[in-house]
């Protein structure tokens, strides 16, 4: 009986510290991917341009495009379009276009509501520093050190998992 107690915490021990190491090294990208965006905030004068998408099993996809001037979102620009497949051949059908400017940006309640990266960045900080998140929350930065992937995948669903975002290009906006 001793033996198999000391198998269990030896278990528990290395579940624990691969867990640990994993979670370290996520508040590390994390951190590093802060100390980038700070600088490139500030050689752009907080003015940029970010792309996320989303993808969905259905075939369902959606790409949006924020600028950002001075610190805040001036236009947003969404598509929606479904892909099918006919004779195994890609068929992309454009569903939805919206266009928004200034004042009127985060109207169409329909639409999640978009961020600037700053609120981006402090939410996955939010998530990262939760204990108490009902599922995994991952963090990339394949955007030349900028945030690329944020969110969580809730660990009791079967698809279409994945509560956050997925930012495929961020660039500076042209003076």
């Amino acid at each position: 009986m001793r033996r198999i107690y000391t198998y269990l915490s030896l278990l528990i021990g290395i579940t624990l510290l691969f867990t640990a190491c994993e979670k370290s090294e996520l508040h590390s990208e994390l951190e590093n991917s802060e100390i980038l965006w700070s600088q490139f905030k500030i050689n752009n004068k907080n003015s940029y341009q970010y792309t996320h998408t989303t993808l969905s099993w259905t075939g369902w996809r959606t790409s949006t495009t924020i600028e950002v001037n001075d610190g805040k979102i001036t236009k947003r620009e969404f598509n929606g379009y479904m892909i099918s497949y006919y004779n195994n051949v890609p068929d992309t059908t454009k569903k939805i276009e919206i266009i928004e400017l200034n004042e009127d940006v985060n109207k169409h309640p329909e639409l999640m509501k978009d961020k600037t990266l700053d609120e981006i960045y402090q939410l996955a900080r939010s998530h990262a520093d939760n204990q108490q998140l009902n599922g995994r929350f991952v963090f990339e930065s394949k955007n030349n050190g900028l945030i690329s992937r944020s969110g969580i995948f809730d660990d009791d669903c079967v698809d279409d998992c994945f509560d956050g975002i997925n930012i495929t290009e961020i660039k500076p906006l042209n003076p």
